[in-house]
């Protein structure tokens, strides 16, 4: 596994490393991070923004004919709420040219930030946390308010292009992280 190391996470990581203290991926970067993922997988997630400022759905209609399942679960990539008795929403898309286009025409980055008028701004879409699964295993999983993001290459060819796009650190799997969608879909 690959994380996309974080100066809020990682020891000798300095904030002044990165803009705005955050270790993101995001233009020309976020596009190619996104061709990577799109080639490689055979669907995507995005899960519901809780957030009472995230209310605009024209990303979640546009991705309406892409979508596979919709469910409501208590374990996903990074998220547990099995002890309190929650659930996350999470929409599962088919991986298409057009759902990339979609994807890139909402966000500017990996964080799924979006750029008005030339000033990156916190989305206000319903959506978040993007997720891509090549066939039913986790490719690349991202908690969007967290900067959290792991990647599980399933090709050294992969790989190289992945940790080519932004600063990531090799770490241990976390067995728990790795979302297999075979019993979901």
């Amino acid at each position: 596994m690959y994380r996309l190391i974080q100066p809020m996470y990682d020891e000798g990581c300095s904030p002044d490393e990165f803009e705005n203290g955050i270790n993101n991926i995001k233009g020309e970067k976020y596009q190619e991070l996104i061709d990577i993922c799109f080639t490689s997988a055979s669907y995507f997630s995005l899960s519901k923004a809780p957030w009472t400022s995230c209310t605009k759905t024209d990303l979640a209609t546009e991705l309406e004919p892409f979508l596979v399942k919709k469910v409501r679960l208590q374990k996903w990539f990074c998220y547990d709420f099995s002890s309190r008795d929650n659930f996350i929403e999470i929409n599962i898309y088919k991986s298409t040219n057009t759902a990339q286009e979609i994807l890139l025409k909402y966000f500017f980055d990996l964080f799924l930030q979006e750029q008005i008028n030339g000033q990156v701004t916190s989305s206000t879409q319903t959506l978040e946390d993007l997720c891509f699964f090549t066939h039913n295993s986790l490719l690349l999983g991202t908690v969007t308010h967290e900067y959290m993001c792991h990647v599980y290459p399933p090709s050294e060819t992969v790989k190289q292009k992945i940790i080519s796009t932004g600063k990531w650190q090799y770490s241990e799997d976390i067995p728990s992280e790795q979302i297999n969608i075979a019993q979901i879909i």
